[in-house]
């Protein structure tokens, strides 16, 4: 199967599963949304469950893509917290965000935390891990201080990327940029020298 037909199969899926819901979605759905036989479908997914994973890896895979030029840009010119900030917010972009209907919303996250727990913490550690990095240059090039918090970089890194799960699972979507902006604003103040 070419990489073309990969990638029309996962976001036929995705579509049907923000248009119809995890329940109500079906393989069936997947084809003929994809224009493929099942047949084909089957080549590629092996059920349900594993479109569904699929689907939220494509998005978790295209966030952590769009975070390398923030990286780059981290280690050359980019501010320390404008550059967290900027990672937070490739990150934030909710995985069902073309969920229409606020009921299939809520289902979708209920089943990705029963199927794809394991995909969602690789992404929380991806974005730890990024987030360490840029905090440890900051702090060898004297920018930041973290003195005041008593933390190391990796423990930063994880308050940040817990109050970032919080904030994503409890702020309406309209007001996520927002909270996550002053919750980066709270950090930044606490390591101001």
């Amino acid at each position: 199967m070419t990489k073309n037909t990969d990638t029309i199969i996962i976001k036929a899926a995705t579509l049907v599963f923000m248009t119809h819901g995890y329940k109500r979605s079906n393989m069936s759905l997947i084809s003929k949304q994809a224009g493929y036989s099942r047949v084909t479908i089957h080549k590629y997914l092996l059920n349900k469950d594993d479109a569904f994973r699929k689907s939220i890896n494509q998005v978790l895979t295209e966030s952590k893509a769009a975070c390398e030029p923030i990286m780059h840009s981290a280690k050359s010119d980019l501010p320390c917290w404008q550059a967290i900030e900027e990672l937070i917010n490739q990150w934030i972009i909710p995985t069902f965000d073309g969920a229409g209907d606020h009921l299939i919303l809520q289902e979708l996250r209920y089943y990705a935390q029963e199927i794809a727990q394991d995909l969602f913490m690789d992404a929380h550690i991806s974005l730890e891990n990024m987030i360490t990095q840029v905090l440890t240059q900051a702090v060898k090039d004297k920018h930041i201080s973290l003195e005041r918090l008593a933390v190391n970089e990796s423990k930063l890194a994880n308050l940040i990327v817990s109050s970032v799960s919080g904030i994503r699972s409890r702020v309406d979507l309209a007001e996520i940029k927002q909270a996550n902006h002053d919750m980066v604003n709270v950090f930044k103040v606490a390591t101001l020298d």
